[in-house]
């Protein structure tokens, strides 16, 4: 079991604070992946944890014991990076049990562990093979086997797949995923890509300058962002924010009255966030006059499934999806039509309002 605690982790440099006052706790097997703009501090709290960063304040605890005075090699986690620096004049077998060996292994356990690594990771027929006979996606594959080899308490990864093609990224994303669910390792992962984080966490931690903005399953950060920030960062196309005022039943949406919001809509409501496809688009010349905003389509994308409209309002780019049987032309006026039940309301300081079905409950971070 192996449970890991950032406690108030801060780092600085000079003037420069790249981490303050960082919280989470890792569970034993949890798949947890930091997620933020560049330079929002991720990979250096990834580092902290690994021991290649000293913290300027704050606790790393594992399973209940300090580990911040620990050498990386005393804390028993593996890192796989970027760059994969394979030992280019070693084969992927020595590359892969170079760590084993290091650490005086005997033969018969460094032999079972490297082919039981090289199976897990199908790349057994390349154990004889030397790095530069590897496509990009077989060396990132011989690197993470040399982090698993060991079979270490967590395994932590720092943007591992950004340098390969899409192809390769989805192909490893599912790897790694499927490698983690089979061993359980507790495993940190580094990125910067909003798809890759949907698709590899138990949960997700979101960063900005330097501070933890929402931890939480990739639903509920979708569905349910904790600030506009994270609403902002968090989906592709982003979500549409529109300025309210009033509350229920008398709820003005940029000025205009919706008078079927329902009960639901909190007081204190000062912005909206709309995911593009949570607005039904009805032909303009359907409704009435003055109860409905109104768009303008500038742009028709066809994307797989759906199609995106990009849609110009009072000078400024919203974004909606349609159903390709029901699909808008550019120059169309439309008119937007809200499940108020799935929209999400901020207040002034950009912090989501939480609502339940008896009364109306803000929530503070």
């Amino acid at each position: 079991m192996t449970q890991t605690e950032l406690d108030d982790l801060r780092k600085e440099y000079e003037d420069v604070v790249a981490v303050n006052d960082f919280s989470l706790t890792l569970a034993d097997g949890e798949f947890l992946v930091l997620l933020g703009p560049s330079g929002c501090g991720k990979s250096t709290t990834l580092r902290m944890t690994a021991g290649l960063e000293t913290a300027t304040s704050g606790d790393i605890v594992v399973d209940g014991e300090r580990v911040n005075d620990r050498a990386p090699a005393e804390r028993d986690f593996a890192m796989v990076f970027q760059e994969v620096a394979l030992y280019p004049h070693m084969s992927v077998r020595k590359n892969i049990s170079s760590p084993l060996r290091a650490a005086g292994a005997d033969s018969g356990t460094i032999e079972n562990r490297v082919e039981r690594t090289a199976s897990m990771l199908d790349i057994g027929e390349l154990l004889d093979r030397k790095p530069s006979e590897l496509s990009g996606g077989q060396q990132q594959r011989v690197a993470i086997g040399r982090a698993l080899v060991r079979e270490p308490q967590a395994f932590l990864l720092d943007e591992p797949f950004s340098k390969l093609d899409q192809k390769l990224r989805t192909g490893l994303q599912k790897e790694l995923k499927r490698l983690q669910d089979q061993t359980g390792v507790t495993t940190m992962f580094v990125t910067h890509d909003q798809e890759e984080a949907m698709v590899l966490a138990d949960r997700i931690a979101i960063m900005n300058e330097g501070r933890l903005q929402q931890v939480d399953t990739p639903e509920t950060v979708y569905r349910k962002p904790a600030n506009r920030f994270v609403a902002d960062f968090i989906g592709n196309p982003v979500m549409n924010f529109f300025d309210v005022e009033g509350d229920a039943g008398t709820l003005r949406i940029e000025g205009v009255p919706y008078p079927e919001a329902p009960s639901t809509v909190p007081d204190g409501a000062d912005s909206m966030a709309v995911r593009p496809e949570d607005a039904d688009l009805v032909p303009a010349s359907d409704v009435s006059s003055g109860d409905h905003l109104i768009v303008e389509v500038d742009l028709v994308e066809m994307r797989g499934s759906a199609t995106y409209l990009i849609c110009d309002f009072d000078g400024r780019e919203v974004t909606f999806t349609q159903s390709n049987d029901e699909i808008a032309e550019e120059g169309d006026a439309l008119a937007l039509e809200f499940d108020f039940g799935d929209v999400n309301f901020f207040d002034e300081r950009g912090d989501l309002i939480e609502r339940t079905s008896e009364r109306n409950v803000q929530s503070t971070r």
